[in-house]
């Protein structure tokens, strides 16, 4: 157990002083934070550009109304001059008496299409002197309307749902979003450090260091050390991940689209115990499975090359059930949906997205649980024993069979 501790300690210190740890944990929040500012700088340059294109205080504008839709009172507070002749108007736009000419036609309701005749040149290329007309026409339709047709019309309303199931109420939305981030979690682990154990043991195993540590630290506390120092950086890199969204959920009170909130559109979250407890223990077992297999693979191959095509098919089986995920949805499973079910490699993405999606029943859910820590414990096992056995190898791979072989020498 002492050795198990010095293990942990070293490999959790011996990470955090590497600068690719930390340039892997803090690449995603500041781009998620470079973002968010050159997003909103290129909003505000571009609102300020049509803002300065829609400018029209100092222009000659015309309208001539035929659908009798805009209110004459603010056609004339916005500097619109009333004329009755379309054609004798486009004239005066040709020969420079007009800058702009707006005509909505007597069919506006069948067609409703303006028509806009401007003078352009270089400097006037991008301008937008439509919005003058916009904001005309929601005024004089706002004059008429009474305080709820205004809510109407300005999209300013939501739906508060509630559904029901078996005559009880359920927010199933509000539902999926734990045991969604635990699928997110699970899959951001396997991405950032799936072969990051793999490749510390090529590393060792290609320097011969773990020749040297073998003969002061067994391979059993070596490799449990591993996969628990794995594991704690793994949540260490999540909760830095996690830190730049708790802070974007807090202000979301204070980001609008269109006068509606952000946190009134946000689903409410349910802390259904259920749903957590069988998403932590998916996504803690699936995490130990596949470090152990990393472990394995590591220890098998002599070089990293060999690795790499293990590699791409562990990532092709543990994403498989994302390319059937229909079959997931169906409260009624199907071959497809038991097969990547139950198979170790493609069950705990299988499992957790049937669980976000309300179709994991409990009895499947605890057969599905007892497989996956079946399998990550003879998978621990397993690195083990390759581990002791292939730390030597540094020519060619260990076979399977010499694998098995060597627990009865």
């Amino acid at each position: 157990m002492r050795n198990l501790g010095i293990v942990v300690k070293f490999e959790i210190t011996r990470t955090l002083k590497k600068p690719s740890f930390w340039v892997a944990a803090l690449l995603a929040p500041i781009g998620l934070v470079a973002y968010i500012l050159f997003a909103g700088m290129n909003g505000y340059n571009a609102s300020k550009i049509a803002e300065e294109g829609s400018q029209t205080d100092n222009l000659k504008l015309a309208l001539l109304d035929e659908a009798k839709v805009t209110n004459p009172e603010l056609v004339k507070k916005a500097g619109l001059k009333q004329v009755a002749n379309k054609n004798q108007a486009i004239e005066q736009v040709k020969n420079g008496q007009l800058n702009v000419f707006y005509y909505i036609p007597a069919d506006f309701a069948k067609k409703p299409a303006v028509s806009m005749y401007t003078q352009t040149d270089e400097n006037t290329l991008f301008s937008d002197y439509s919005t003058t007309l916009r904001a005309v026409l929601q005024q004089s339709i706002e004059v008429k309307a009474s305080p709820a047709e205004l809510v109407i019309l300005n999209g300013a309303y939501t739906f508060n749902t509630t559904a029901f199931e078996n005559g009880e109420e359920r927010n199933r939305i509000g539902e999926m979003i734990i045991p969604i981030i635990a699928l997110a979690i699970f899959y951001i682990l396997i991405c950032i450090f799936g072969n990051r154990l793999m490749m510390s043991t090529l590393e060792e195993k290609e320097n011969r260091i773990s020749e040297m540590i073998l003969t002061s630290v067994g391979g059993k506390a070596l490799i449990i050390g591993k996969i628990i120092s794995l594991i704690a950086l793994g949540f260490l890199q999540i909760t830095i991940l996690a830190i730049p969204a708790i802070i974007g959920l807090l202000n979301a009170k204070n980001v609008s689209f269109g006068g509606i909130n952000l946190a009134d559109i946000l689903p409410t979250v349910v802390l259904n115990p259920y749903t957590i407890i069988v998403s932590l223990l998916l996504l803690v077992f699936s995490y130990i499975l596949f470090t152990g297999l990393n472990v394995t693979v590591g220890s098998l191959v002599p070089n990293a090359r060999e690795a790499s095509g293990f590699v791409s098919v562990i990532m092709i089986l543990v994403i498989m059930p994302i390319f059937f995920v229909s079959s997931f949805i169906s409260p009624t499973p199907d071959a497809t949906t038991y097969a990547l079910s139950y198979f170790p490699l493609s069950a705990p993405v299988a499992l957790l997205m049937r669980n976000a999606f309300g179709t994991l029943p409990p009895v499947e859910a605890i057969a599905g649980i007892v497989l996956l820590v079946i399998t990550a414990t003879f998978m621990i096992w397993l690195a083990i024993r390759a581990f002791r056995v292939g730390t030597m190898e540094y020519q060619s791979r260990v076979s399977i069979k010499r694998l098995l072989r060597s627990g009865r020498e």
